[in-house]
């Protein structure tokens, strides 16, 4: 029996209380131009210290900023040992203010480092399978049970909570796997979800070769 996949499915192990704002997820629509509107990055999604947090949250900021920049790039091991750097530090912070109650930005720092060591353990996961589908000769030679895997690890990534910037760029790349290596395991229709979502809600903030992949 053909196994299928879609965007929705994930554990519920894979998701994470944090939300950006709402209001820097969704693009406005209109036609793409060679300069896509700037999406906004972890750091900037994150609400500011008060004066009294400000000192020992900048430290857990550069982590953050640190992580960010590594996952990225690729350095998928580097950048979530960077963000587990920035969840001891916090944990810190907390133990200095247990009597007092957590402050949001203090709050948001915490379940945003958290989603973001899930998410690079994920994107690691994938690159690792992406790998063995490209050793055994191809989707069309590997078995179904590592595309089937493959393309679950990109519904969770699609399903945590991630700056707008890396909204669509994981997006982008969640629906360029599900079409490559999901055929056979319905990975192509999730692909065509991912692409729907992108155009319909993200349009202006894909960049020329994006939405041509993406079209």
């Amino acid at each position: 029996r053909r196994s299928s996949v879609t965007t929705s499915e994930t554990s519920s192990s894979r998701q994470s209380g944090w939300r950006p704002p709402a209001s820097t997820t969704v693009a406005p629509a209109g036609a793409p131009t060679t300069h896509a509107k700037r999406t906004l990055g972890l750091n900037e999604v994150l609400p500011p210290p008060g004066i009294v947090e400000m000192p020992a949250l900048a430290a857990v900021d550069v982590s953050l900023r640190v992580g960010a920049s590594a996952m990225e790039r690729g350095s998928y091991r580097f950048a979530a040992a960077t963000f587990r750097a920035a969840l001891v530090k916090l944990g810190k912070q907390l133990a200095a203010n247990s009597a007092a109650a957590i402050s949001p930005p203090l709050r948001a720092r915490l379940e945003a480092s958290s989603a973001y060591v899930t998410l690079c353990e994920l994107l690691e996961e994938c690159e690792k399978l992406r790998g063995v589908a490209a050793a055994s000769g191809g989707a069309a030679l590997a078995g179904d049970l590592v595309l089937r895997t493959l393309c679950l690890r990109w519904a969770c990534i699609l399903r945590l909570s991630k700056a707008p910037s890396h909204t669509v760029q994981f997006a982008v790349q969640a629906m360029a796997s599900f079409f490559a290596f999901g055929q056979s395991v319905g990975g192509w229709e999730a692909a065509r979800q991912v692409a729907e979502m992108l155009l319909g809600r993200c349009r202006g903030l894909l960049k020329a070769d994006e939405f041509a992949q993406v079209e």
